[in-house]
């Protein structure tokens, strides 16, 4: 098998596979704004549809400059834990990526 067709297949297998795209936008003033979205596709892998409100922010933010980045990555369980210091200082995020099986 060549590398275009290990390449090509691994995609499908992803795409097939896979629930989540994350969409990465702009908002106004330039700032990022990324969101996870639900997507669909067609039977010949041509086209990827995602699934989300016209009121959305990122469909406004598509909306108004015609701009989007997709990424569709392997699915990953994450596991979020959450400690909040009550004396002031920043929250702290501990992220567990555990792969699915």
């Amino acid at each position: 098998m060549s590398t275009l067709e290990t390449k090509t297949n691994r995609a499908q297998e992803l795409i097939e596979t896979s629930k989540h795209i994350s969409l990465a936008t702009s908002h106004a003033d330039g700032s990022p704004h990324n969101s996870p979205v639900r997507f669909f596709y067609d039977e010949k892998l041509e086209n990827i549809y995602r699934s989300s409100s016209a009121e959305a922010l990122h469909s406004q933010n598509i909306l108004r400059t015609g701009q989007v980045f997709a990424v569709l990555f392997s699915s990953l369980t994450i596991e979020v834990s959450f400690d909040h210091d009550k004396g002031g200082e920043k929250d702290v995020f501990w992220w567990n990526f555990v792969p699915e099986p």
